[in-house]
């Protein structure tokens, strides 16, 4: 799953993953939307960015980590700006290479 407020990073991410063979779920611009897609039960892995318009992906990434789903922070925060509860979260800067996401989710899925 993809959480991404901005159009083309969210395009241009979700075509690299589905190019790698991944299924996606999303990309979806709200934590409203996000929690809807998880609560549909097909997430096995979710890309978050933390600032969503007005508001953060945070819920998004609190009731993925209850359900034990793996998540990496894909945003322009860095890790000091993460609630301590995040801290051990992977996070991506937004300006690396999309395949660092790939290598990630490799190690979640594998």
């Amino acid at each position: 799953m993809i959480v991404e407020d901005e159009f083309f990073i969210a395009t241009d991410l979700a075509q690299t993953l589905r190019d790698e063979g991944y299924a996606v779920a999303g990309p979806v611009p709200s934590v409203g939307e996000a929690l809807m897609l998880i609560d549909e039960g097909t997430v096995a892995a979710a890309v978050l960015d933390i600032h969503l318009n007005d508001e953060h992906s945070y819920p998004v990434a609190d009731h993925l980590a209850r359900l034990g789903i793996p998540f990496l922070f894909l945003t322009s925060y860095v890790e000091a700006d993460l609630p301590e509860r995040f801290k051990n979260r992977p996070l991506i800067s937004k300006l690396a290479n999309v395949q660092a996401v790939v290598v990630v989710l490799q190690a979640f899925l594998t």
